[in-house]
């Protein structure tokens, strides 16, 4: 026969395995928003798209390079009077360095 602290031992130790295993079957649920010109975007053509370590959005475009912050989108185009922008217009891809 069992004395009484294993019997409660072994009930909390039942009912911890139930919960974590309740946790841990938990779905995890996305969402999925379709952004369009009628959001923010300037163009419906991307070419490529990343997220960088901040939470950005980055969408590569022939016509330049747009940030999505998760409520409105912001363009980066060349400025040929402006040395410290983007080279072109016409990008077709992302990548993120450990910056």
């Amino acid at each position: 026969m069992l004395s009484k602290n294993t019997y409660i031992n072994l009930l909390v130790f039942l009912v911890l395995i139930f919960y974590f295993y309740s946790v841990g079957a938990q779905q995890r649920t996305y969402q999925i928003e379709h952004l369009t010109v009628e959001n923010g975007l300037h163009h419906n053509q991307i070419n490529s798209i990343i997220q960088d370590s901040l939470g950005f959005i980055w969408c590569a475009t022939p016509y330049g390079l747009e940030r999505y912050d998760g409520y409105e989108f912001k363009l980066y185009q060349n400025n040929p009077g402006d040395t410290t922008s983007i080279q072109s217009n016409n990008i077709y891809d992302l990548y993120t360095d450990n910056q």
